[in-house]
């Protein structure tokens, strides 16, 4: 009797073990390979330091992993927090769903050929994982992928997230650049210069002295007054968050004419590491848009076109009331309005 409860507790371990390896494995029956059930993860998104995502059109993003904890893509533009945070969450948490069936393999094949996304992702020089990122199920619940280690076409998903997962895989750069112009706290901005070409006796120059100080010049007469901290607290705080409104997909010659346009405002931030590049301002013309025109100029009240300098020629679109504060003259500063 004993002998044979040795068995069975024996066999019930065996079992156990057995179901335990099964769930950190995945039969492939399609086509004989075993695959980790998270082949397609990576454990310590922490030591990706670049990651490269390309599509059939040519398109390429190159994400690098800053020393501030920031991403850059292409090394021209910041990313934006959000969907590098998604991507990275979905690095980490992705698992195999299930298999398929031999005909929907066929016609995964064929849309994967036409439509997928090609996937890498690196430590330094070392490659973590490489595969390919296809079309939705049909339920929107999975996501077709391609794992070139095993040869195998795999639907897979994440975890407590109902949805497909190629959004999350962006070939095109601009989608991934943020649209944060400036992120600042006071404390960090040492000095600020603007200048407003139609209107130079607005033109001012803020600084913080050595002494902790402010000083505030207006650039016309080159007059020079000291403001309290509260005067310069209150006008330096506007630029915690700006952010602009979306692109313009312009072709060169509508960029060209744009940039060739006299200025609205040049705005050069310098805080206590770095010059960050010109924000310069262009009016717009009313549009379907347009809500007011200002009176000087006829031009939309509402918005401005935008670009940074040196960092390129692109156009982004800006509101006015996002600006307002920043915007301020140097009798506004002056007066701590």
């Amino acid at each position: 009797m004993r002998l044979l409860k040795r068995v069975a507790i024996g066999i019930l371990i065996l079992g156990l073990i057995g179901f335990a390896a099964w769930t950190l494995l995945y039969k492939n029956s399609n086509q004989g390979a075993v695959v980790p059930l998270q082949a397609f993860s990576i454990a310590d998104t922490g030591s990706i330091t670049k990651i490269i995502i390309s599509n059939k059109l040519g398109d390429t993003s190159t994400l690098i992993r800053q020393t501030n904890g920031g991403w850059m893509v292409n090394n021209t533009y910041q990313v934006d927090k959000v969907k590098i945070y998604n991507l990275l969450a979905t690095l980490k948490l992705i698992q195999i769903k299930n298999t398929l069936s031999d005909s929907a393999k066929q016609n995964t094949i064929k849309t994967m050929m036409m439509g997928s996304f090609s996937f890498e992702a690196y430590n330094g020089d070392k490659l973590l994982n490489k595969y390919y990122v296809g079309m939705p199920t049909q339920d929107q619940l999975g996501t077709n992928m391609y794992l070139p280690d095993y040869d195998a076409i795999i639907v897979t998903h994440e975890p407590g997230f109902n949805g497909y997962l190629s959004p999350r895989y962006i070939a095109e750069a601009e989608q991934w650049r943020s649209k944060s112009v400036y992120e600042l706290k006071a404390e960090q901005i040492v000095k600020v210069k603007i200048n407003y070409k139609n209107t130079p006796n607005a033109d001012f120059e803020l600084i913080k002295t050595q002494k902790g100080g402010y000083t505030l010049t207006q650039l016309a007469r080159n007059q020079t007054i000291s403001i309290t901290d509260d005067q310069a607290m209150f006008y330096l705080s506007g630029y915690k968050k700006i952010f602009f409104e979306g692109f313009t997909h312009f072709n060169k010659l509508e960029r060209d004419s744009v940039l060739k346009q006299t200025e609205f405002a040049r705005i050069q931030v310098q805080t206590t590491t770095k010059q960050l590049p010109d924000l310069v301002l262009f009016e717009m013309k009313p549009d379907n848009r347009t809500k007011q025109v200002r009176e000087s100029s006829g031009m939309d009240a509402d918005h401005f076109f935008a670009t940074q300098i040196p960092k390129g020629t692109d156009l982004f679109q800006m509101q006015t009331l996002v600006l307002q504060q920043i915007l301020a003259g140097y009798d506004a500063i002056a007066k701590g309005k």
